[in-house]
């Protein structure tokens, strides 16, 4: 028995073919606002301390083709590219930030994003 109703939309995933190679043209998450022509690419990465501001660059400059690809075949208005990176011991660039606000989300969501990176790291680390 479900505490809820839920009507679930089908959801149709389609592949993008294309004349040229792309480096990266899969994000891990991808929104689509049809109704005012905008779309999402979220790619989450949980790098080394020392790799923290170069995955973040590196994110922007690999989707880079892809939003002119994606914009001009599906005709959309604006396409953002959203890095969520934290480090594996929780620091955090403070472009995240931005892309919380960029999503709506609320400011405080990255001391809940740090803890869940720290716990499982704690995890995997095994005491004898």
């Amino acid at each position: 028995m479900s505490y809820y109703k839920n009507e679930l939309q089908s959801v149709v995933q389609k592949s993008l073919y294309h004349d040229r190679t792309t480096h990266n043209n899969r994000p891990d998450i991808v929104l689509l606002h049809k109704t005012i022509k905008e779309e999402y690419l979220i790619y989450a990465a949980i790098p080394n301390s020392h790799n923290l501001h170069s995955t973040f660059s590196d994110i922007l400059q690999k989707y880079t083709d892809l939003i002119e690809e994606l914009t001009s075949h599906l005709q959309l208005q604006t396409t953002y590219i959203i890095p969520l990176v934290l480090s594996t011991s929780g620091m955090i660039p403070n472009e995240l930030h931005e892309s919380l606000k960029l999503l709506n989300l609320r400011p405080a969501l990255y001391i809940v994003m740090q803890k869940a990176v720290i716990f499982h790291a704690y995890r995997t680390v095994s005491f004898w």
